[in-house]
């Protein structure tokens, strides 16, 4: 777990310590927000495979996410190790919010 501190870490024994807790806090925010994007991956995976055992369709926005997905991992039909596939649907979000912007 990440522990976030606004104080500072001693640095010469707790005297005249002074020391900027910016890279620190920099470097715990990007974790975060690879976190956050490792979330939304296993999100659009589940989604992808939730809508295929139940026979539904996307909404027309998330059609070509979808189908992307899909290009890249198949339905899962036994269980296996989704490391692979989570690094090929990380790809693929990636990939499709390039073209959001």
């Amino acid at each position: 777990m990440i522990k976030i501190d606004g104080g500072s870490v001693p640095t010469c024994a707790n005297t005249e310590d002074h020391m900027p807790m910016s890279p620190l806090a920099a470097r715990q925010a990007a974790d975060v927000v690879d976190m956050a994007q490792t979330i939304l991956v296993i999100e659009c995976l589940l989604a992808a495979q939730a809508m295929d055992l139940r026979g539904i369709d996307p909404a027309p926005l998330l059609l070509s996410l979808y189908r992307a997905i899909r290009g890249a991992v198949p339905v899962m039909v036994e269980d296996r190790v989704l490391g692979d596939d989570l690094a090929a649907v990380r790809q693929v979000v990636t990939d499709y919010a390039q073209t959001l912007h």
